[in-house]
């Protein structure tokens, strides 16, 4: 223990160019002194480094905290985006789903009054080639009668014209000279 005490007085004092040798003060020389001040300034630098180290460990180590917080802060942002994608594209279905229903619905209204009017004008057209099928019926129908009329009236005039040949033609033979006349007429008529 007297050793190290010793030691730790020689080097303590060694720095102020003393040392302590057999209980005496000697006078360091140029090159020790040279020798503690480099030993010194490797202490000096190895304190600083450690320092520095510990600093930079400690920086490493916010800088990695820091990298896995964004890491993580990152991925949440990317599950919530996809989270968020989903819902989107889900409320978009929706919406897209809805809204296709609403446009088959007035697809449907609007076929169904072109229906309704197509419906209409078939009805009207039938009404209307009815209307007209009744009155060319009549107007064929009173033409028929008007020519079965003439007919009728043309039958009856030749009956007649035929009934009164033969009155005449009885007459005639009733009274020979008339007869003979007449016959003497249409001979004249013919030629």
């Amino acid at each position: 223990l007297y050793l190290v005490q010793r030691e730790k007085k020689s080097y303590s004092d060694a720095s102020r160019g003393h040392i302590f040798c057999n209980n005496s003060v000697v006078e360091l020389s140029n090159e020790r002194r040279q020798m503690v001040r480099e030993s010194n300034f490797a202490l000096e630098r190895q304190r600083k480094a450690r320092i520095a180290d510990s600093r930079a460990k400690v920086g490493a180590e916010r800088k990695a905290a820091l990298l896995r917080k964004e890491k993580y802060l990152a991925a949440k942002l990317l599950n919530s985006n996809r989270i968020l994608e989903r819902e989107h594209k889900a409320s978009a279905r929706i919406i897209q789903r809805y809204y296709r229903g609403f446009l088959g619905r007035e697809k449907a209204k609007c076929n169904a009054i072109e229906r309704e009017k197509e419906e209409q004008w078939r009805k009207l057209a039938n009404r209307s080639a009815t209307c007209i099928e009744r009155i060319y019926r009549g107007h064929i129908g009173r033409r028929i009668a008007i020519s079965a009329r003439k007919e009728m009236i043309e039958f009856i005039a030749q009956v007649r014209k035929d009934e009164a040949l033969q009155e005449v033609e009885d007459y005639m033979a009733r009274n020979s000279f008339i007869s003979w006349k007449t016959k003497l007429f249409r001979l004249r008529k013919k030629t």
